[in-house]
């Protein structure tokens, strides 16, 4: 063998082993859709890209319907993105539950929302905080959007968004937050309003808007909130009567949840 072909694979060989050493070192702690879902349910479907949510333990309180008579579900992915708090990185995993072998496409079929966190802990991961009953949403069977928001200085939320069509036409937002070893819904607003369907004989038509901000001004661990609103809506008790609204308000995250601190109309 010639000497100089010799040494010059030995280089490209150990090359090789070394560049595959240090990308297994960079990259070894990756973690995938599918560690996230076996570390949940125990299973996972790659053809489907879902998993089986089975026994369910439905909360004692919760007045279960015919639905999920049988406690089982088929689990899909909404969200799994990962990010980086505190200097520790992070998986949020957020899904959906239908329930399984029955027929799930009506107005009123709302799919079980589920939240974790995942983060890392000495090159494992571990579930940090989790909420399994976080809401039940979705007419149809539907997703909400989904996108992952800072909610405060190095502190992450999601924010869901929900479009519903009918006589009226409402979208619905919800601030998810991790708080301790809970994720909670820590404020939803109607974003959107209209009920143009069905308006102009016994109903007043009538429109709003509602805008979300975050004011990071403030020197706390959770950003205050300050929603605008702008419109008009129907009277509750005189739905043929419709009121201007413009009003503004704030919200300070207190124990899990935002306060109303102030309304300006």
């Amino acid at each position: 063998m010639n000497i100089k072909f010799f040494y010059k694979f030995l280089f490209s060989s150990l090359f090789i082993v070394i560049f595959d050493v240090n990308c297994n070192f960079v990259f070894g702690n990756t973690f995938s859709e599918k560690k996230a879902f076996t570390i949940l349910f125990g299973n996972y479907n790659d053809t489907h890209k879902t998993a089986l949510w089975k026994n369910i333990e439905f909360p004692k309180k919760e007045k279960l319907d015919t639905f999920w008579e049988n406690k089982t579900g088929i689990v899909s992915s909404i969200l799994f993105q990962s990010y980086v708090e505190n200097g520790k990185e992070k998986f949020f995993f957020l899904t959906k539950t239908i329930p399984k072998d029955i027929p799930f496409e009506c107005h009123a079929c709302l799919p079980l929302l589920s939240a974790t966190v995942f983060s890392l802990e000495k090159n494992d991961w571990k579930i940090e905080s989790q909420n399994s009953f976080l809401m039940y949403e979705g007419e149809y069977a539907s997703s909400p959007s989904a996108k992952l928001i800072s909610v405060g200085k190095d502190k992450k939320g999601v924010l869901l968004e929900f479009d519903h069509h009918g006589d009226e036409h409402i979208k619905v937002s919800y601030l998810i937050i991790p708080y301790n070893t809970n994720i909670i819904n820590a404020h939803n607003e109607i974003t959107y309003y209209d009920n143009f369907n069905v308006c102009g004989r016994s109903v007043q038509c009538a429109s709003f808007t509602a805008k979300i901000d975050f004011n990071k001004t403030k020197l706390s661990d959770y950003y205050k909130i300050k929603i605008r609103k702008f419109g008009t809506e129907t009277v509750e008790k005189n739905a043929y009567k419709a009121i201007s609204v413009n009003e503004e308000r704030s919200y300070y995250f207190v124990n899990g949840t935002y306060k109303k601190i102030s309304r300006v109309r």
